[in-house]
């Protein structure tokens, strides 16, 4: 298990700020995960060891902020969430199945429509209220009507019930198999009666952690949860999450040893860094994959399939990976991440800029255009990925600017569909890559495709019957279909898959990052 540290102090411009007193997993593990059974039930083993020390604080430098505690509307919010959010379920923290969080058991109907929870025994929000199937109740039917509620566009006709104090019920219209591990993570749970705009800001859940102070686009605060569910853990008192948009300065900041450990490490500074004294630098694969999202109403020669797949093939991703990321990272070959279901054996658009150049002519747009790049300012890589693309589709007459924006600016703008052309790390939240798929690459979901206002009508029909179908064959084969004809439709630019690069002092212990890169911290300990 690799070493690893957490954010706490934050440099600002003038210097430092004292913080507030109060190995790598291989994706072959995925193959691992539950599968969906028509009947099921799981009670779930949590680790039984002691923290081997107790205390400290974690000081854990990230890109952006934290948008809001409730809502998971971005992947630095989807992964702080789990450490103050008290969910039902939850990936294990190897992200090969599931662990019960809330619930200590569950049990699905044959026809994949009932699914039925029982709590832990003697649950507490962090300020030691009881926590009941009442409270689970009310924070569902919240969750599903409230607009601001990404789950709120995409989840299935159903109802609840809490038919006791420890059990909560939950029945669809419509069978979905996977519905588990798709919907149910990023639940959380909250106490009754309680708006979930309120929960933004100040969130009471019963995570392992608690949001002690939160000083919005610089750092937050965290503090141990003493009636957490899973004692003795955390093993922390504190863990200070800082945000500190510039990559080269967080490698520079957990090298001088005034940060535990540092997210966005540049592939460039990584043999540095693994020469430091008092610094490791793992590699983790990820559910994750750079590319760069297409807006087709914003500009519509996105619209057009020639000059999507013309972009495709005027990049050379080979060359990114070798010159930008210092040889981290592989070629993405698929829509969907490498998830269970992800197709391995599709080849990746190739470095062919005579088959571009052709398609543009093809195109409706066979002079060129001009369009925009929208990417982090503080991200080396990102502007250096988007460097090489201008340079290259330069070359088939699209002439591209790079707009730079603040982390927080450009993840709003994403959202208002304000982009022509948006530098994205995106990432599988869930193994089972259903939620996905919807988030990405169908209408269904309220956001249109990733916010590209993308649609293609024989993807949308293959994944009404993918929702469905119980037979993991069936499925594993809808979802090849489904990824081929995506991927010959080129609904976005892709680059590769990720490795995320982090950089922790040797004295962070019991660290590990999924594949969905969910921030585990409760497990790490400082010797």
């Amino acid at each position: 298990m690799a070493s690893t540290g957490s954010r706490v102090l934050r440099l600002t411009r003038g210097g430092m700020r004292t913080r507030r007193p109060l190995l790598a997993l291989r994706i072959a593990l995925l193959a691992a995960v539950l599968a969906s059974s028509s009947v099921s039930s799981s009670v779930v083993a949590q680790t039984s060891e002691a923290c081997p020390t107790r205390g400290g604080t974690l000081t854990f430098a990230r890109s952006a902020d934290v948008s809001n505690w409730a809502y998971q509307s971005n992947n630095p919010t989807i992964w702080a969430w789990p450490l103050v959010n008290l969910p039902l379920v939850r990936n294990n923290k190897d992200a090969t199945g599931l662990d019960g969080a809330a619930a200590a058991s569950w049990e699905i109907s044959p026809d994949s429509k009932t699914f039925t929870f029982h709590l832990r025994a003697g649950l507490k929000f962090s300020n030691g209220a009881a926590l009941t199937s009442a409270d689970v109740l009310d924070s569902f039917n919240a969750m599903v009507v409230d607009p601001q509620v990404a789950q709120g566009g995409a989840w299935p006709k159903s109802s609840f019930s809490a038919p006791d104090s420890t059990t909560f019920v939950i029945n669809l219209d419509d069978p979905q198999p996977a519905f588990i591990e798709n919907a149910l993570t990023q639940v959380g749970i909250y106490p009754e009666g309680t708006k979930l705009a309120d929960m933004a800001d100040q969130p009471l859940s019963g995570g392992p952690f608690i949001l002690s102070q939160w000083d919005k686009g610089q750092q937050a605060i965290l503090v141990r949860n003493p009636y957490y569910w899973n004692q003795p853990y955390p093993c922390l008192d504190e863990v200070d999450l800082l945000v500190v948009p510039d990559s080269n300065t967080q490698a520079l900041q957990v090298q001088a040893g005034q940060i535990d450990m540092a997210e966005e490490i540049p592939p460039n500074q990584l043999a540095a860094l693994s020469n430091a004294p008092g610094v490791t630098v793992p590699l983790f694969p990820t559910l994750a994959m750079q590319l760069v999202r297409l807006q087709k109403t914003k500009q519509p020669a996105f619209q057009d399939k020639n000059v999507r797949q013309a972009m495709n093939y005027a990049i050379d991703k080979e060359g990114i990976i070798k010159s930008v990321l210092f040889g981290t990272g592989t070629p993405v070959n698929s829509v969907l991440p490498r998830t269970k279901y992800w197709d391995s054996s599709a080849l990746p658009y190739a470095y062919d800029v005579g088959r571009a150049k052709q398609l543009m002519a093809a195109s409706k747009y066979p002079s060129g255009f001009a369009t925009t790049i929208l990417t982090a300012s503080g991200d080396s890589v990102e502007n250096g990925i988007a460097q090489v693309i201008k340079a290259q589709l330069a070359v088939i007459g699209i002439n591209v600017t790079i707009q730079q924006v603040e982390a927080g600016t450009k993840f709003q703008m994403r959202g208002d569909k304000n982009f022509e052309m948006f530098m994205a790390n995106t990432s599988a939240d869930q193994i089972d890559p259903e939620i996905f798929t919807w988030f990405c690459c169908t209408e269904g979901f309220k956001i249109q495709s990733a916010w590209t206002d993308y649609s293609n009508s024989q993807a949308n029909a293959l994944f009404a019957q993918v929702q469905k179908e119980p037979n993991d064959e069936n499925r594993a084969a809808l979802f090849k279909q489904m990824q081929s004809i995506l991927w010959e439709d080129a609904p976005d630019l892709y680059i590769d898959f990720i490795d995320a690069t982090l950089a922790i002092r040797s004295n962070v212990n019991g660290f590990v990052l999924p594949p969905t890169r969910h921030h585990y911290l409760e497990f790490v300990y400082k010797t």
